[in-house]
């Protein structure tokens, strides 16, 4: 109930934190919760809406895989046998369908990881000292 949806919120940064800061499933675990401390009604609301976008736009792309031979086979009369075909046709809509959406999930997840990160640890100011090379000028400012 509400102790797993407050969980999930407190460890949705993980993924990111693992591949970002290379750091171990423990330690991610441990930095996610630091990350979204502070902010977890922004970061849960981040996530329904990256979830309703991403469902929204599944239910679009699976439409097409779900017309069958005039009609709508979710939407059809459950008298009739489902055939193995219709099966298969609505099973392939589902896997294009998660194979478009997955990544803009993951992708809102790593944005807000970058958010949290430029809110709670100045990261822009660390980014921007990292870019500029001995001189004191900005590297994205030098043509080759």
């Amino acid at each position: 109930g509400l102790a797993s949806i407050w969980l999930y919120v407190s460890l949705s940064l993980a993924p990111a934190v693992v591949v970002l800061e290379k750091q171990r499933p423990v330690e991610a675990l441990r930095r996610s919760r630091q990350l979204v401390s502070g902010s977890w009604w922004r970061v849960l609301g981040v996530l329904v809406l990256a979830a309703l976008l991403a469902a929204v736009a599944a239910a679009i792309i699976s439409i097409p895989f779900g017309v069958d031979g005039g009609g709508l086979t979710a939407l059809g009369d459950r008298t009739s046998p489902v055939l193995l075909s219709e099966l298969a046709v609505t099973a392939a809509g589902s896997f294009v369908a998660s194979t478009l959406t997955r990544p803009f999930t993951a992708a809102a997840v790593a944005l807000l990881y970058v958010d949290r990160r430029m809110r709670t640890e100045d990261l822009a100011r660390s980014l921007a000292a990292a870019a500029e090379d001995r001189d004191g000028r900005p590297r994205l400012d030098q043509r080759p």
